[in-house]
């Protein structure tokens, strides 16, 4: 039997990913950070829903978030698990930093280390 290799967690980013069956269909599994998807009727099928899936993430060479817009970004090579807002000044590099109320210079990134976003889906939908 061939082996299928599937596409890292869309989520989380691990190769932990794997094939499951639930006695009536067949998804795929992240090991890691248990997100589940690409519900099928067999193997064949999972594989092919679960690596033509979109990437949600977006390379910052190749677009930037608006200023002051929430994201989730990759950061310092890894997902940040908090929302970040795009900054700056006319006299200095960009950064990224936590989006909330107090202002903390210590948890800044610059943007020259950040490599992918996203934006929050459904965000503007809830405010």
């Amino acid at each position: 039997m061939t082996e299928l290799l599937l596409k890292n967690c869309p989520l989380c980013g691990s190769k932990d990913v794997s094939f499951s069956h639930d006695g009536i269909e067949h998804y795929v599994q992240c090991d890691n950070c248990a997100l589940t998807g690409a519900y099928g009727s067999d193997r064949d099928q999972c594989l092919e829903y679960w690596n033509d899936r979109p990437s949600p993430w977006i390379g910052t060479d190749k677009k930037l978030p608006p200023y002051g817009e929430p994201v989730l970004i990759v950061g310092n090579g890894a997902p940040q698990h908090v929302t970040y807002i795009r900054d700056g000044g006319d006299d200095c590099d960009d950064w990224f930093e936590p989006y909330h109320f107090e202002h903390d210079d210590n948890c800044k990134i610059p943007a020259s280390d950040i490599t992918h976003w996203q934006p929050i889906a459904g965000l503007e939908e809830s405010v």
